[in-house]
């Protein structure tokens, strides 16, 4: 969750409608990396829908399932 200045605006001015769902291709995300990754994850959470309050406020619940690869040592 974050607030973005640029997505505020005054309900009165649009029939009182105080927060809308927008994709989230539409506006700034903060930049998610799993360097070490085994899947393409960038398409499911690029389709998400971010909900947007009047005064700015985004929450984006990316649904991603993450899955990475990792070095095992197993000698005894």
């Amino acid at each position: 969750e974050w607030n973005d200045e640029f997505l505020k605006w005054n309900p009165e001015d649009f029939g009182g409608v105080k927060k809308i769902r927008i994709p989230c291709r539409h506006i700034w995300l903060p930049d998610i990396v799993l360097y070490n990754s085994a899947d393409d994850y960038t398409q499911g959470y690029m389709q998400a829908l971010a909900m947007v309050d009047y005064n700015g406020t985004v929450f984006w619940p990316p649904i991603v399932k993450f899955r990475s690869t990792c070095k095992i040592d197993i000698t005894w």
